[in-house]
């Protein structure tokens, strides 16, 4: 009795090919969601305020982009590192791989998410 596996045989790939593929759609992902946000902190005119009547401490829109940029850098790493794990797995259970890259890109969002809140939760006490 031959079992056959459910999922399809492709000859031409090689071994690690949907693994790669996974991989390369969750990266997408964060390239697109770092592509969104440079483009919402350079190309869109903000209001321009001017700290020339301000006495003390004065913050415009572009430095709260600046550090928002600071701040976000390390969460999409997070995410991608723990995208990246998850993709592996992903890839033996899924045939596509952009359903794949995608789930793995929201639970690397998610796990990011949570251990951001964790450190704030941790950083209040």
């Amino acid at each position: 009795m031959d079992v056959k596996s459910a999922l399809p045989e492709n000859h031409d790939a090689p071994p690690g090919f949907p693994r790669q593929r996974t991989v390369l759609v969750a990266a997408g992902w964060h390239v697109v969601v770092l592509a969104a946000f440079l483009v919402n902190a350079y190309l869109i005119p903000w209001d321009t305020t001017a700290c020339d009547d301000e006495s003390g401490f004065c913050v415009t829109y572009g430095d709260l982009m600046h550090i928002l940029l600071f701040v976000s850098v390390p969460f999409l790493v997070v995410s991608f590192l723990v995208s990246r794990l998850v993709a592996v797995a992903l890839s033996r259970r899924f045939t596509s791989a952009a359903a794949a890259g995608s789930l793995s890109a929201l639970a690397g969002l998610l796990a990011a998410t949570l251990i951001a809140v964790i450190l704030v939760a941790v950083g209040r006490r």
